[in-house]
């Protein structure tokens, strides 16, 4: 049974850790390896994170319950983070191309261990990790399954417009002006994506600075030029869309969901749609959707209670590491 709590900080003594560090191009990528006991070889997972400045202890929890249900997990620290090398800002201006490839070459380095088995090699995203794991998984032939959790089906740059209203909405913010910051950003992602209109998001920039939502979508009253890193780096991944990257894999894969009325920065509708038209052309995806339950999939009105995913993701895994298809 996969278990999840805090209190799994402490590694349990049936189990094994090593401190690791494997190369991506240019980077030196630190991170932990949980064993479970014995020889094996055993199946493995490599846990990619959401965003943020995340280290390999944020996936602490999850390292330890799969490998106490018997998986090798490898956890890492992002690029520019703890003892990774490379931009330490990266976490911020993230590359998904960078961040494909070290969970790909986070694979390659658990097939080379004695310890696991070389085609029982998986990848667990979460929320941002879900776009990296399908990039990751075509950069390798060490990657036979992938399971998701909360990742948005969309691009960047729909999941962005979707995550504004959503919280906004949900924060108790009028129709109105849930849709003035939604075509405050569209505005702007029509720039992103043609380099024409900044006049016209520099004058809803001035036109709605002062409304009270503004300081719930923007990180600063600061207007940056259109020749700031910000714009530079957002063109690089705003149309960034892991379906056709779907569309090509041929490895099982799962995704979890949470309850679209509740999940605010997943578009669940839509992703879970998208999926649903990916099984349609005979892709071996699996789908959940956990009612009452936020982006965590922790069900809103108890958030200590007992992760509703735990049980059928531990079935699913434990049907592709044996039988080599999914439930």
């Amino acid at each position: 049974m996969l278990l999840l709590s805090v209190a799994h900080a402490d590694l349990p003594p049936e189990l094994s850790e090593e401190t690791v560090r494997f190369a991506s191009g240019d980077a030196s990528i630190a991170g932990v390896v949980v064993s479970p006991a014995g020889d094996g070889p055993f199946p493995a997972i490599v846990l990619i994170d959401g965003s943020g400045e995340t280290d390999r202890n944020n996936m602490r929890d999850f390292s330890i319950a799969f490998a106490q249900a018997g998986f090798v997990t490898l956890a890492y620290d992002k690029r520019g983070v703890g003892e990774s090398t490379g931009d330490p800002e990266a976490w911020y201006y993230f590359s998904i191309d960078d961040l494909a490839a070290d969970a790909a070459a986070g694979a390659e380095f658990l097939a080379m261990r004695d310890d696991v088995s070389k085609d029982r090699i998986g990848l667990f995203g979460i929320s941002q990790g879900g776009w990296v794991a399908p990039l990751a998984a075509t950069l390798t032939d060490s990657v036979s399954f992938m399971a998701l959790k909360s990742a948005s089906v969309t691009t960047i740059g729909e999941d962005r417009l979707f995550e504004r209203s959503a919280r906004l909405a949900a924060e108790g913010f009028s129709p109105d002006e849930v849709a003035e910051s939604r075509e405050m950003q569209a505005t702007y992602q029509e720039f992103i994506r043609t380099g024409q209109g900044f006049e016209q998001f520099e004058h809803a920039w001035h036109e709605n600075a002062d409304k009270r939502w503004f300081s719930r979508v923007y990180r600063t009253d600061a207007f940056l030029n259109p020749e700031h890193r910000y714009h530079q780096w957002y063109a690089t991944v705003q149309e960034f869309d892991p379906v056709p990257l779907l569309s090509d894999l041929s490895i099982p894969v799962l995704w979890l969901f949470g309850d679209a009325e509740h999940d605010q920065l997943t578009p669940v509708a839509v992703s879970v749609d998208r999926v649903e038209g990916l099984q349609q052309q005979g892709k071996d995806y699996t789908v959940h959707v956990f009612p009452g339950t936020d982006h965590g999939i922790m069900p809103i009105d108890d958030p200590n209670a007992f992760p509703p995913y735990a049980e059928p993701l531990m079935q699913w895994l434990n049907s592709v590491v044996a039988y080599g298809q999914s439930p």
